[in-house]
């Protein structure tokens, strides 16, 4: 990250009557909420936490709940999926930092939901599911599981 927190705020922004996760989720967004400099700053940051830490059963509940919260994070995470289908299909590499730069923005996925309605049955599924604390590795299983 180009721009991070110093020693003493990072100090600040710790609770010591807190969980570790709870201390490490606050302090991460904190930084990230710094380094991006994209429009949608706050859905790209719970996006990406959910991308980053959905691996890990200690945050996955959490995460998930978090970005289900915000209607344009849920759009970055079914760009992101969309263009790892994409770089995937076509034999591409795939680096996290594509999501700024070729997947679709939280409004050109708004539009897309609203005007397709396979995409909007996934936005439903997938901010469902998201609530539950529950990760998709794709919108393929989402509809899967759903129907």
């Amino acid at each position: 990250m180009e721009i991070q927190l110093n020693d003493e705020e990072i100090v600040e922004n710790i609770s010591f009557e807190d969980t570790f996760e709870n201390n490490f989720l606050n302090v991460f967004c904190k930084e990230l909420h710094q380094s991006l400099n994209v429009n949608f700053k706050d859905a790209y940051v719970d996006a990406l936490v959910a991308i980053i830490l959905n691996q890990d059963i200690n945050f996955r509940d959490e995460v998930c709940k978090i970005a289900s919260r915000n209607d344009e994070a849920v759009y970055v995470l079914m760009a992101y999926h969309d263009l790892r289908k994409q770089k995937g299909e076509g034999n591409e590499q795939f680096l996290l930092s594509n999501i700024f730069d070729q997947g679709e923005t939280p409004s050109q996925m708004k539009e897309k939901i609203e005007i397709d309605q396979g995409s909007k049955k996934t936005y439903q599924y997938f901010k469902l599911g998201l609530s539950r604390g529950e990760w998709y590795e794709s919108s393929q299983i989402i509809t899967q599981k759903n129907d």
